[in-house]
């Protein structure tokens, strides 16, 4: 065999090698294709045809001020007012509160009698003369 013929041997050998590993590589990760919203290989394709309207599916862009999307991101430009949104309706204004009753009329306090007067101090009784002594001696 010659030299040439010898190397060529050897790199079919080794591109026969690495094709093989490479085929045993993707048959063992499986098909990357999702297959459908609720695969979770639809977490890396979000754009794929089979992952629309799934949990992994991207959010949806708002279209205009009324999109419920515009809930989450009310600032986005579709968002914003627009002349064709309906006017908003004023609240109705809140009930009267009831007059308020004037307070009852201030009554003259009750006339109060004077105390009674007491009698005039008297003069103490007079006292028992000095020549009597002291009861009980003579």
């Amino acid at each position: 065999m010659s030299r040439r013929c010898r190397w060529t041997t050897v790199a079919l050998m080794v591109a026969g090698t690495a094709a093989g590993a490479f085929a045993a590589t993707a048959a063992a990760q499986g098909p990357t294709v999702p297959t459908g919203p609720d695969d979770p290989a639809c977490i890396t394709m979000p754009t794929a045809a089979q992952c629309q309207g799934g949990p992994y599916a991207p959010p949806s862009t708002p279209t205009g001020p009324l999109d419920p999307s515009c809930m989450s991101n009310p600032a986005d430009a579709a968002c914003l007012g627009s002349p064709y949104l309906p006017p908003t309706v004023a609240p109705p204004p809140p009930p009267a509160a009831p007059p308020i009753a004037p307070p009852p009329p201030m009554m003259a306090p009750p006339v109060i009698a004077p105390p009674p007067v007491p009698p005039p101090v008297s003069a103490p009784p007079p006292m028992a003369p000095a020549a009597t002594g002291m009861p009980g001696t003579v």
